[in-house]
């Protein structure tokens, strides 16, 4: 009796007859490393695979899982030069490199230990644009120096020169390219299409009752298709040779700054200016950095209001101490200027503080059902303090203006609603329209009863604050005093 029996990949192998090792060839393309055994002969070439192995892993390792880009370090500023002397002889201007680690594509890891100074005879040029307003771009690349020369002689008994060492070091190009590729962001790499859900397909998504739309799957998706078109493998690139014991890998370099260079009165080019020393930066996001950046330590916040013991308090606030908070004349320039002040973490753009960003809103309870009846004062403008940048562009605190017929009428009028006690006052202020001074939206959600400082590590959001007021005193009618008109005698007095 036969039994249909179905034959698994696992199985069919196991019937197969073991394919012959080929003896002689090497093609280990995912890396090679040594195997150890007793009376193993031990030549260069052994180290060499053995050395070659463990550089390869960490530089796949660093491209692969850190990317590549400058780590930390590398600030560049400019170096005082000499005058021309007239004579031709001039110390040229150059600039100052600091310290610093960088990856570069290859995974290589470039590494300044100190700071130095390089001018334009120390670095490469590599061949870039040619347009009128053109800036330099400053590269850092890899590169290995021969050291410790030794001779030796082979089995002819000639005797050569090698070199015991190799220092891993860094040289520096510059490359001419538009000005506007200095401020050009980095482009987004993570770039998927519209991929189909399992749902599609008839397969586990069908069973999934939270995920009807295949939402979860298709977003997954769309990293899985990026990181499969990505390769473990990095482009071939040798070190070009640029002097006797110098090579340098000049495909593979990473940008650091954007110069400007001039001529002197000799006619001689120097570096004159330093123009951006981070927007050309690729940077490696390390895991402490990557905290705090979901922590939103870079974002800007409100650090301080200057109602905050009013901020969400159980008890009401007084009348005479909210009015205090209102000036009593009218300013030259309008308005009423009050001590309503916001201040910043830091700095934010002047051109984005604007009195649309804030509001001031009472609630006025309605004697028929208890109505809660919004009515918003008038921000007329913001003062700015603590002005600063070239420009005058940028402040770290405003302080809010009122129209100064409101305060006549409604805040300080003979009768108003605020003669009745329990109006709630709502202060906003609105963090997605005021910009700081890296561009990023002001972090200014509101956190539990704390007045400050702002932020959810998140850019925008509103603060809100929240306070009621006692009951406005009443004030006699001067009006109410006078005697009713009587008619005596036939006349009106």
């Amino acid at each position: 009796m036969s039994t249909n029996r179905t034959t698994t990949w696992s199985t069919a192998k196991q019937g197969c007859k073991p394919q012959p090792e080929p003896c002689c060839e090497h093609d280990c393309t995912s890396g090679t490393r040594n195997r150890y055994f007793l009376n193993k002969h031990i030549t260069p070439d052994v180290w060499q695979v053995e050395q070659d192995y463990q550089i390869g892993r960490r530089r796949l390792v660093n491209r692969a899982v850190h990317g590549w880009g400058v780590v930390y370090g590398y600030p560049v500023t400019m170096a005082a030069g000499a005058a021309c002397s007239g004579a031709g002889d001039q110390a040229l201007a150059g600039i100052k490199v600091g310290a610093g680690l960088a990856f570069d594509r290859m995974g290589r890891e470039l590494v300044q230990t100190d700071q130095i100074t390089v001018s334009l005879d120390d670095m490469l040029e590599l061949p870039g644009s040619e347009g009128e307003d053109d800036s330099y771009l400053l590269r850092v690349h890899y590169a290995e120096q021969l050291l410790a020369p030794v001779s030796v002689k082979d089995s002819c008994s000639c005797e050569r020169q090698q070199w015991d060492h190799v220092c891993e070091t860094v040289r520096y190009s510059l490359q001419r390219v538009p000005r506007s590729a200095c401020c050009d962001p980095h482009p987004c790499e993570l770039d998927c299409s519209c991929a189909a859900c399992c749902a599609e397909h008839g397969t586990r998504a069908d069973s999934r009752e939270d995920d009807d739309n295949g939402v979860r799957d298709g977003a997954a998706r769309c990293l899985c298709d990026h990181l499969t078109e990505l390769s473990p493998g990095a482009e071939c690139s040798g070190l070009a040779e640029v002097s006797k014991r110098v090579r340098v890998d000049l495909h593979n370099g990473v940008a650091l700054a954007c110069l400007s260079l001039q001529q002197d009165e000799c006619g001689k080019w120097h570096i004159a200016e330093v123009i951006d020393a981070c927007g050309p930066r690729r940077l490696v996001k390390r895991n402490d950095l990557l905290f705090d950046l979901i922590r939103g330590c870079d974002l800007t916040r409100i650090s301080e209001i200057s109602w905050a013991e009013w901020h969400r308090s159980r008890e009401r606030i007084a009348w005479e101490e909210f009015d205090s908070f209102f000036d009593t004349q009218r300013s030259e320039q309008g308005g009423c200027e009050t001590d309503f002040v916001v201040r910043f973490t830091r700095p934010v753009r002047i051109d984005t503080l604007t009195a649309d960003c804030f509001s001031m809103t009472f609630l006025i309870r309605q004697r028929e059902g208890g109505w809660l009846i919004p009515m918003r004062a008038p921000i007329v403008r913001v003062i700015y303090g603590e002005i600063s940048g070239e420009k005058e562009e940028l402040a770290q605190h405003a302080s809010l203006v009122v129209g100064w017929g409101w305060v006549c009428d409604a805040l300080r009028g003979l009768e108003t609603e605020f003669e009745r006690p329990g109006v709630t006052v709502e202060m906003e202020i609105y963090g997605d329209f005021i910009l700081d001074c890296n561009g990023q939206a002001l972090d200014a959600d509101a956190r539990g009863r704390s007045p400050g400082p702002s932020g959810n590590g998140t850019p925008g959001g509103t603060f809100r604050s929240s306070f009621q007021l006692d009951a406005k005193p009443l004030r006699p009618d001067p009006d109410a005093a006078q005697p009713q008109n009587t008619v005596q005698g036939g006349n009106l007095s």
